[in-house]
């Protein structure tokens, strides 16, 4: 069960900055690929479309971890995201560029600083948790999946085949013989 609280907290700690950063991203339209021109992290052709890709990227992976489809797929989208950004924050400090982080505040008042690093690359490090967590098994089964796999053995036989080790053939095994061996 300790497992599930993992995965849940990740969800929870991600989806409090993802779903706030999307939000100010739409709402501020292009001040957010302004703030990223400032950073001369790539030429100026490419600036727009990558604004749009991170802010897709952001919404697509927050929908992901609120439904709870392709967790593992999710956490590790976020955390490349989240890296990505991490390092784009640390080299806009090590080049001494003086910027808004364009991230999180409604307001765009907040500058790049170690801060701004420390936690892109912390949320970096609750993603791959999170996804860690996920394919260890630790994701629990949506309710629709689970109800799936008790009607389609029912529906297909009443059985399920496995190879025979001893023989090297595939037999049909029924719930009787099951319960017996």
């Amino acid at each position: 069960m300790a497992g599930f609280a993992i995965v849940y907290a990740c969800r929870a700690v991600l989806l409090f900055f993802l779903i706030p950063a999307v939000f100010v991203k739409l709402r501020s339209g292009s001040q957010f690929a302004a703030t990223l021109a400032k950073w001369k992290l790539m030429p100026e052709s490419v600036v727009a479309t990558t604004a749009k890709a991170v802010v897709a990227l952001e919404t697509g992976v927050s929908v992901l971890l609120v439904v709870g489809l392709f967790p593992v797929w999710a956490f590790a989208a976020a955390a490349a995201l989240l890296l990505a950004i991490a390092m784009a924050t640390w080299s806009t400090l090590a080049r001494g560029i003086a910027s808004q982080c364009g991230r999180f505040s409604l307001d765009h008042s907040e500058r790049v600083s170690a801060l701004t690093f420390g936690r892109a690359l912390a949320l970096g490090a609750v993603a791959i948790i999170g996804a860690t967590s996920a394919v260890l098994g630790h994701e629990p089964v949506m309710p629709t999946v689970w109800a799936m796999s008790l009607i389609v053995p029912v529906a297909g036989g009443g059985g399920h085949r496995h190879r025979d080790a001893s023989m090297g053939r595939r037999q049909s095994a029924s719930r009787d013989d099951l319960s017996q061996g």
